[in-house]
């Protein structure tokens, strides 16, 4: 779980690391380029809050696993993909 008061993902924060799904919540603004850079089994994040964060490039890395999904409220879909077009294909709802 994240403390209720961060705002911001920083640079690497889970590179390399084995998470395989991550619950992103509300409070986030902004995730640093790399925040999730080779986390070769990270499958699913989930976006919980309405507006999308900012984000860095490469925020997974040069690449994602086959299968990897970007999860996000259904009413905030089209927002999600005009922020993120690089991702779009990536993102579906919960």
């Amino acid at each position: 779980n994240f403390p209720l008061q961060l705002s911001v993902i920083g640079s690497g924060a889970f590179a390399q690391t084995g998470i395989s799904k991550i619950r992103i919540p509300a409070s986030i603004k902004s995730i640093e380029s790399g925040a999730f850079s080779d986390c070769a089994n990270l499958m699913e994040v989930f976006f919980l809050g309405d507006k999308p964060p900012k984000v860095g490039s490469k925020i997974y890395g040069d690449t994602v696993p086959s299968g990897f999904k970007i999860y996000v409220p259904l009413k905030s879909y089209a927002a999600y993909c005009a922020s993120w077009p690089g991702l779009a294909s990536l993102i579906t709802t919960f």
